[in-house]
């Protein structure tokens, strides 16, 4: 669209942002339909500037040709909407076969009047500024609202004026989706021998980094960067407003036929959170991305939105560190359980014969041989104990980085048994082993294991005497037995 289309209200309301999901429609000064997001252009101008940049200038009785293409197939309406309201529908006409077909091939241009055409155009009054628009659309359009053959059967034609012209063309194009229409416009002065009147439009041409952003003049929207437009003379206010970044804003004076460049370098939002640092045990230098900020409790310190990781130092502890996000206007403490350093450790396995004994290290049992276990650098006590032996006691040593074992041969556990009957000659078996004839009534076994076992004493003459006894590791047990008559 050319830079002379001037935006200046938005029919709809518009979001800051690059990009919209409703239909919006903008209206120019000169009461001209524009849609900011087409997706295809259509260009109109006159013979006397085929760039459709400039207003020339026509005296009453000047013939005129106006000519329109497309870079997409479209109908084409081309109106011209007249200094003094009235409003002449150059395409579609009845006049001639060419204007009775307004539906345009991509890259192809109509001029009108056609070449060899019966009939010309001439400049007619009153003076004053002229406007050719053009309207292009993938569907055809019903423009019966805007212009009718009422008043004469080739030229449809109305007199409802330029903004009754524009509000109606924006209901016409409101349903159509965004990108399926385009406008665009000429303008020229129409004069009488003399020259044309000051310019009372400039252009406004704004790039932003990046682009995208909504332009507003005088809070009103125009459309997204980069843009150029038409806008009336005098000073106003530019605001550009781009989703992520900080709104731009500039004043600028527009002159008559001159060009205000803007170029805006758009500054990200920056959205800050607030984080305080805190450690168990307090006092450890706190490191954020490996920059210094403090010592627990750092108390609040603020951070751009995003990810960051902190550290923890202290001395005798071993270093902390975790993630963290802060996100904006937040507000969070981040807190480190610092672990105490570790003495040197080393590996002990423990073994003993016979295996199977369980292992005690500073009485605390470790479980039964073999079996390893990992200890602090420093001195220690291991006690083995198995059923029927003697706890065995060894003192061991760890030292960092070392790997020992530490075994036992364990000695069965034996006590002495004395029994005293009250006849001589008895016999006496333990576990039925023989172990001969009390001639003096006392008998003496040695070295028995320790634990339960069945004593039986028999004699001639006398009921047998079974009973459990129980031998004490280290002892002498020293019992009393009587046998009755049989």
């Amino acid at each position: 669209m050319k830079k002379l289309v001037i935006f200046l209200i938005s029919l709809v309301a518009v979001a800051a942002s690059s990009a919209f999901a409703q239909q919006n429609i903008v209206i120019s000064p000169q009461s001209i339909v524009v849609n900011p997001l087409p997706e295809f252009s259509v260009e109109v101008y006159v013979d006397k500037d085929t760039s459709g940049n400039s207003s020339p200038s026509y005296n009453i009785g000047d013939p005129i040709t106006i000519s329109t293409k497309v870079s997409a197939d479209a109908y084409v309406y081309l109106f011209n909407v007249r200094s003094s309201g009235e409003i002449v529908q150059i395409l579609p006409n009845q006049y001639d076969p060419q204007g009775q077909n307004n539906f345009v091939r991509a890259g192809e241009t109509k001029t009108f009047p056609p070449s060899g055409a019966r009939y010309r155009f001439n400049v007619d009054g009153p003076t004053g500024l002229d406007k050719v628009i053009a309207v292009a659309s993938k569907t055809a359009l019903d423009v019966a609202q805007l212009a009718s053959f009422q008043n004469d059967p080739n030229f449809a034609s109305s007199n409802m004026g330029e903004q009754a012209f524009a509000r109606t063309l924006s209901i016409i194009v409101t349903p159509l989706p965004q990108a399926s229409w385009v406008t665009d416009t000429v303008m020229f002065y129409v004069v009488n021998n003399t020259p044309p009147p000051p310019p009372v439009y400039g252009t406004v041409s704004v790039t932003s980094n990046p682009s995208g952003a909504a332009v507003y003049i005088d809070n009103n929207f125009r459309g997204y960067t980069p843009i150029s437009f038409g806008e009336n003379t005098g000073s106003h206010s530019i605001k550009l407003d781009l989703n992520g970044y900080q709104s731009y804003q500039q004043s600028i004076n527009v002159q008559g036929g001159a060009t205000v460049q803007v170029n805006a370098t758009l500054s990200p939002v920056v959205r800050t959170g607030t984080v305080n640092f805190n450690s168990s045990p307090a006092g450890a230098d706190v490191y954020v991305n490996g920059n210094y900020v403090g010592r627990t409790p750092t108390g609040p310190i603020s951070y751009n939105a995003g990810t960051y990781s902190a550290s923890y130092r202290l001395s005798g502890y071993q270093d902390g560190s975790v993630s963290f996000n802060v996100s904006a206007n937040s507000n969070q403490t981040v807190n480190v359980n610092l672990v105490p350093n570790r003495p040197p450790q080393g590996t002990v396995s423990f073994d003993s014969n016979p295996r199977g004994a369980s292992v005690y290290v500073n009485n605390n049992l470790v479980g039964t041989t073999p079996v390893s276990a990992t200890y602090d650098a420093g001195t220690y006590q291991a006690r083995f104990s198995y059923p029927g032996y003697a706890d065995a006691v060894v003192s061991f040593s760890v030292s960092g980085g070392s790997s020992q074992t530490v075994s036992s041969s364990l000695t069965a556990a034996q006590g002495t048994l004395i029994v005293r009957a009250n006849i001589n000659d008895a016999r006496i078996f333990v576990n039925g082993v023989d172990y001969g004839t009390m001639s003096t009534g006392v008998g003496r076994i040695r070295e028995l294991p320790a634990g339960t076992h069945q004593l039986t004493v028999v004699a001639e003459g006398y009921n047998t005497l079974v009973q459990d006894i129980v031998i004490t590791a280290g002892q002498t047990n020293d019992l009393r037995v009587t046998l009755t008559r049989r």
